[in-house]
């Protein structure tokens, strides 16, 4: 399924590079056009779907990139487990075969001690001794061999993880190397852009209609009174009316909130989550939420995931919005229909209004 998915996007990756390509030669390709608004808008277009796009494969890069770091943990457990078992195994061959040894030295002494029993007494307690380190001898058999099935189930475990991580490691260079392609392509439909909008749109007006020529003498007729009024003058603007203040927000949601905002016009960077590293939308969210004590995936599905749900009408500050489906963007809500959030490559962290059309859940950390 996982690798039906990779296959999907990637697939949906390239129709939008290929949509990418094609309106920029439509754009350059003959020099003695000009692009449309047009042929502005459709490129503008493909732009906000390639973007989109980008946004999905970083959303799965993060996602391989938690799943990747269970993994690792898992691995160094496994590992330390296996060490443990090898040891205990070790000791239990080692006390049997001392157990071995000592029987053997002392079969002769053993005899001789249950022969020279004073008493029936003495001597069913000597039997019962000797018995009890011939059980000791059964325990520590039974011990090596539990310890060493164990550490044969820990490696065959410890080998089943590094394949996963390897898996992963591939997928996750696969990622990579597709997040790179579509900035790039990103990057270069941007620049194209801003140069066609740089130059401004030349007109040229028709001909002017030919005079007909006047008489001599006489004078040109006066032109047609004008029968349209005057426009109305503009109606006055209203003032906007005062939007009621958010409700303040709870110690832990200040402390995320506060976080975030500490960070305003750090750039965008796809799997960041630091300050010096820079941020994706999931990495805003977890390391700001992280400065209240609260532990978050660092991916937006899985961040929908693990926390309670609330509906738009219960918003508070500090809440996380998610968007679009499936879930590959999320940021935080301020109040008033404001929110915080890294937005998207070549962008820097911001605050701006609520994209409530894209919108699809929310949830309270």
């Amino acid at each position: 399924m996982g690798k039906m998915k990779t296959r999907d996007w990637t697939a949906r990756l390239a129709v939008a590079a290929l949509l990418t390509v094609s309106v920029s030669v439509g754009l350059i390709g003959d020099s003695s056009a000009r692009p449309s608004h047009a042929d502005l808008a459709a490129a503008k277009a493909h732009l906000s779907d390639l973007t989109n796009q980008l946004e999905l494969f970083i959303e799965q890069y993060d996602a391989t990139k938690a799943s990747l770091d269970h993994v690792q943990a898992q691995l160094r457990s496994t590992r330390a487990q296996a060490t443990r078992d090898q040891q205990a195994a070790n000791a239990a061959r080692a006390a049997l075969s001392a157990r071995a040894v000592q029987a053997y030295e002392g079969t002769g002494s053993a005899v001789d001690a249950l022969l020279g029993s004073g008493s029936l007494a003495d001597f069913t307690e000597r039997l019962q001794f000797l018995n009890s380190l011939a059980k000791q001898d059964s325990d520590a058999a039974i011990a090596a061999q539990v310890s060493r099935r164990k550490a044969i189930a820990s490696s065959a475990e410890l080998s089943n993880k590094v394949a996963q991580r390897q898996s992963l490691l591939r997928s996750l260079d696969t990622k990579k190397q597709q997040i790179v392609s579509g900035i790039a392509q990103q990057k270069a439909l941007i620049t194209h852009l801003e140069k066609v909008l740089a130059h401004p749109i030349l007109v040229i007006p028709p001909p002017a209609p030919p005079v007909a020529p006047q008489p001599t003498g006489t004078n040109p007729p006066p032109p047609p009174p004008t029968t349209n009024p005057p426009p109305p003058p503009p109606s006055p603007t209203p003032s906007p009316s005062p939007t009621e203040p958010p409700p303040p927000p709870a110690s832990g949601a200040a402390a995320a909130i506060a976080a975030a905002k500490s960070v305003l016009g750090v750039p965008y960077q796809w799997g960041g989550a630091s300050p010096s590293q820079g941020f994706d939308c999931s990495g805003l969210t977890m390391w700001s939420w992280a400065h209240a004590g609260v532990s978050l995936p660092h991916y937006s599905a899985g961040q929908y995931a693990v926390i309670p749900h609330v509906s738009r009408a219960d918003l508070q500050p500090g809440d996380l919005l998610f968007f679009f489906s499936p879930i590959h963007h999320v940021a935080m809500y301020l109040g008033n229909n404001m929110m915080i959030h890294a937005p998207h490559t070549g962008g820097v962290v911001q605050i701006e209004p609520v994209y409530w059309q894209l919108f699809v859940g929310a949830g309270r950390p």
